[in-house]
C-alpha cells in the first residue's frame, strides 16, 4: 500500500483516517466484502449472488395468495415485498399478481398455484391436471413444482364449471400455502328420512386442506324420532364417514335428543366436502344441524 500523503522522506498511514470518499469506488448494486471461498485478500465488490451466499442464501415468503372474484386470484405482499424464485429473491409488485380462471383449471383437483418469472415479471400459473405433488427444493428448501424448480408453489385453488371459483360462507375456493389463516364455514340444514341405512341428509361445506395442516369441523343440533327407537348421525367427508357415531335413543315417539359430532383431522391436498349423514332404525327421522369447519389457508 503506497504511503499517503506523499511527502519528502515519505510519510504515513494513519488508523481511522481514511474516510469513505477517499476510497475506490464501487459499481453499483455491490457492497465490500470477501466472496466465500475466495481466501485471504483484498477487500472485493461483491455481487448480490455472493453476499447472499455469505448470508446463508435465506429464502423470502412474504406473500398470500387470496380470492378476489368468481374469476380471480391474487398473489399479494404480507409481511413484506419478496418471494423467492428460481432461487433468487423477487419483488412482489404493489398490486400484486392476478391469475384469472381458465377452461383448463376446472375440476383440477387439487390444483396448485405456482408462481414464476416470465421476461422479468412475476406470473401466476395453475398447475394442469396430473402435474404431481409440490417438492422441496434442495438449494433453499422452498416448495416448487415437481419437474420444474423455477416455479415456486403459493397456493391452491379449486375452479367450478363455467370458469368460475365459488367463495362464500359454505364454500372455499382459494388457499395460501404460505402465511396461512383460520378460515371458517358453515351451512345449517334440516331434512327428513326413513331410511335404515346410511344416507347424506345435509348439504355439505368445501373446504381446501394442506396435507400437512389440520383442520376441524363440528356438527350440533338435534335429531327427532316419530317412532320409538333409534337415529344415528356422523360426519362425512366426500360421501364417506369419517367422525364418531351420535346415537340417540327414543323411548317415546316425537322426542328430540342432542345432536354432536366433531373431528379433527388432516386430509390430503385438495378441495373436500363435509357434511352430515346417517339414518334411523325405524319410522322417520328429522335432523337439524348446523355443520361447522375451521380450516388454515
Amino acid at each position: 500500500m503506497p504511503y499517503f500523503p506523499p511527502a519528502p522522506g515519505g510519510g504515513v498511514l494513519l488508523p481511522n483516517t481514511i474516510d469513505n470518499v477517499m476510497l475506490v469506488d464501487m459499481p453499483d448494486g455491490t457492497v465490500k466484502g470477501r466472496a466465500l471461498g475466495a481466501g485471504v485478500g483484498d477487500p472485493q465488490d461483491l455481487t448480490l449472488t455472493q453476499l447472499r451466499v455469505l448470508l446463508g442464501n435465506p429464502v423470502f415468503t412474504q406473500c398470500r395468495l387470496i380470492y378476489v372474484s368468481s374469476s380471480t386470484m391474487r398473489l399479494t405482499r404480507f409481511g413484506g415485498k419478496f418471494l423467492t424464485i428460481d432461487d433468487a429473491p423477487q419483488l412482489i409488485p404493489a398490486a400484486g399478481v392476478d391469475l384469472i380462471a381458465v377452461a383448463g383449471h376446472v375440476g383440477v383437483n387439487p390444483m396448485y398455484i405456482y408462481a414464476y418469472m416470465n421476461a422479468g415479471v412475476m406470473t401466476l400459473i395453475g398447475q394442469a391436471s396430473g402435474g404431481g405433488s409440490p417438492i422441496v427444493d434442495p438449494r433453499n428448501g422452498m416448495m416448487v413444482a415437481t419437474n420444474n424448480p423455477a416455479l415456486s408453489l403459493v397456493g391452491m385453488a379449486f375452479v367450478s364449471a363455467g370458469p368460475a371459483m365459488a367463495e362464500d360462507g359454505a364454500n372455499q375456493a382459494v388457499s395460501s400455502y404460505y402465511n396461512r389463516r383460520p378460515r371458517g364455514y358453515a351451512y345449517g340444514q334440516n331434512n327428513t328420512t326413513s331410511s335404515t341405512s346410511p344416507v347424506l341428509l345435509h348439504n355439505p361445506i368445501r373446504m381446501l386442506t394442506w396435507a400437512d395442516s389440520a383442520y376441524s369441523v363440528f356438527v350440533s343440533g338435534w335429531s327427532q324420532l316419530n317412532v320409538a327407537g333409534i337415529t344415528l348421525g356422523q360426519i362425512y367427508m366426500d360421501g364417506v364417514a369419517v367422525s364418531q357415531q351420535c346415537i340417540s335413543y327414543f323411548t317415546t315417539p316425537n322426542g328430540q335428543n342432542p345432536l354432536a359430532l366433531a373431528l379433527v383431522y388432516s386430509s390430503a391436498d385438495g378441495i373436500h366436502s363435509f357434511q352430515l349423514g346417517g339414518y334411523v332404525g325405524a319410522g322417520t327421522g328429522t335432523f337439524v344441524g348446523n355443520t361447522y369447519g375451521t380450516v388454515m389457508g
